[in-house]
């Protein structure tokens, strides 16, 4: 995990985000999944849910990604006839399961503070 900005913020140094990077990445559904962001922005969709999952979230090393402040998006979709569980495991900081109800979408939204994976929002809307 690096402790470290991934944009400088000194003088005559670029800090425009002009070198943001982004990555997208599908995923297969599983019961527990590992996801490894290597950039600034990583949006992951997972399968769709056929069971609960547990999601971890890589925490880098020393100066490597991720680094504070990047961004991580994680969606899930239910189609399986029955609410499902999503635990946010090793990686997080987070003390709420999300619950994906039947016939919708989940979405968790984090940022990278240095050491851990901050959870900044979670939802599932019922699709009535």
């Amino acid at each position: 995990m690096a402790n470290t900005f991934r944009f400088p913020s000194a003088p005559n140094q670029d800090n425009t985000y002009r070198t943001a990077t982004f990555e997208t990445k599908n995923v297969d559904f599983a019961t527990s999944i590992t996801i490894k962001p290597t950039q600034y922005h990583t949006i992951v969709k997972i399968g769709t849910m056929t069971d609960n999952t547990t999601i971890n979230a890589y925490a880098g090393d020393t100066n490597v990604a991720p680094y504070i402040g990047d961004k991580l998006e994680l969606y899930f979709a239910n189609a399986s006839g029955s609410n499902k569980t999503v635990v946010l495991g090793t990686g997080f900081h987070w003390e709420n399961n999300l619950t994906v109800v039947n016939g919708s979408v989940g979405m968790i939204h984090a940022t990278f503070n240095g050491s851990t994976w901050v959870c900044t929002s979670m939802v599932s809307p019922n699709n009535d």
